[in-house]
């Protein structure tokens, strides 16, 4: 008797299958990371901070405001954009046609910050973290070097920094 062909349904199911193994895999080796550049360095945040990454929408200035880079409408709501690089001791570069608003905050939108690009994603165990050098100017936001140099930041003291918020 020879075999029979598959079905599309029988074959979408296997693939299914086969491809959401892996992604259990790796949940196991460590914590889930964004991976992003800016001022060309490498940088990354636990993915659980993240809320979104999109293309940068148009800024309506707030002058007198020295860590805000504007305010962008996202679906409907207001959200502040603020500058990262100074907070890390990087020069802050120009927006750029690819860079990319990457949305923070524990469980709503609670501010947003253009990198230069999005690496990617990855796991990363936390044992294999680093200290940072102390004339790293950052290490209160910086949970530690990762191997290949990425600064791993921390987002909870990150979200609760006092310079985010606007005003007296």
């Amino acid at each position: 008797m020879s075999s029979l062909p598959i079905s599309d349904r029988e074959l979408l199911q296997q693939r299914a299958a086969a491809l959401a193994r892996p992604l259990e895999r790796a949940q196991q080796r460590g914590l889930p990371l964004v991976v992003f550049a800016l001022a060309n360095t490498g940088l990354a945040i636990e993915l659980r901070f993240l809320r979104e990454a999109v293309r940068v929408p148009q800024l309506t200035m707030l002058p007198g405001a020295p860590l805000v880079q504007g305010l962008a409408l996202l679906r409907g709501e207001v959200l502040p954009v603020f500058l990262l690089a100074p907070l890390l001791g990087l020069a802050q570069p120009p927006v750029r046609p690819g860079s990319r608003l990457l949305v923070l905050g524990e469980h709503l939108p609670e501010l947003g910050v253009v990198v230069d690009e999005i690496v990617g994603a990855a796991f990363f165990a936390e044992s294999e973290l680093s200290a940072l050098p102390e004339s790293t100017a950052p290490t209160s936001l910086c949970r530690g070097l990762m191997p290949d140099g990425t600064l791993l930041l921390d987002g909870a003291r990150l979200l609760a920094d006092p310079r985010w918020r606007a005003g007296p």
